[in-house]
């Protein structure tokens, strides 16, 4: 294919001049990518030169990850799931307490987690929800975030407290208010 002259690509060259062209944003290409990239040149009277520049390889950026719902919830943890980017060869997770990613959660600010498609996410707060993105990488660079997860954690555990009032068939269970609950 060749780079036309509105950056797509197609079937045949395309003549760029000096003045007009010393760069173009390529659009249109497929995610996660290799393309190699080689220019010709041709002078005013149509001689073109006899070969193309070396090649230059780039390769385009995945698309972001997926996530999907997390599992595993519990009042001070939960595991991230999210489905592959196809190229990906690694994986970030942000994890905040405020939609904006303004409040980010300690040590889970832009964690790489290599080609693994979920995270255990441990050291939360009971009754608390967490948003999370993702991004992923390849050679080309990496994605932009995909869209916002959110996670409630679970309340606090009541605690059991000293039975009353016991019979002969009978006692009352007493316990302490589950915070969250």
């Amino acid at each position: 294919s060749f780079v036309q002259t509105n950056g797509t690509l197609g079937a045949s060259k395309a003549w760029f001049t000096t003045s007009t062209w010393a760069s173009v944003n390529i659009s249109g290409l497929t995610p996660s990518t290799s393309y190699a990239l080689d220019v010709q040149a041709r002078n005013g009277a149509g001689v073109e030169a006899p070969g193309f520049s070396p090649a230059v390889n780039v390769t385009t950026v995945p698309l972001a990850p997926a996530p999907s719902a997390a599992t595993g919830v519990e009042a001070e943890a939960f595991t991230a799931n999210w489905s592959e980017a196809s190229g990906a060869t690694n994986y970030f997770l942000d994890i905040a307490t405020d939609t904006n990613f303004a409040s980010m959660f300690a040590g889970y600010d832009n964690l790489a987690l290599g080609t693994a498609l979920s995270a255990p996410v441990t050291g939360l707060t009971f009754n608390t929800v967490y948003y999370w993105r993702l991004r992923s990488e390849n050679e080309g660079g990496v994605s932009t975030n995909s869209v916002t997860q959110s996670t409630l954690t679970a309340p606090a555990a009541p605690v059991a407290l000293a039975y009353s009032a016991p019979g002969t068939n009978q006692f009352t269970a007493n316990w302490s208010n589950a915070a969250g609950a």
